[in-house]
């Protein structure tokens, strides 16, 4: 856990976010490019009748979680007033 946080120091005091701050037509350019590259991906591997089911199940779990989630949320926002 030191190593990672020494790791997680040097990474800010030479990075500093200056990518994360600027370069927004790289960005937008790199978005722009995969969002067409998916255009020419084919259906068949990834929507076969396997991948329908786990994405389905996948799809149910994360409305319960989230349903979950807003309860929670709405319960302590109500008793925080």
């Amino acid at each position: 856990l030191t190593t990672l946080q020494i790791k997680r120091r040097w990474w800010q005091q030479r990075w500093d976010g200056t990518l994360h701050r600027e370069a927004w037509p790289a960005k937008y350019a790199i978005y722009i490019l995969t969002v067409f590259a998916f255009i020419f991906i084919p259906n068949h591997p990834f929507f076969n009748g396997i991948y329908l089911w786990i994405s389905r199940f996948g799809a149910m779990i994360f409305v319960i979680i989230e349903q979950i989630i807003l309860i929670d949320v709405a319960y302590k926002l109500n008793e925080s007033w």
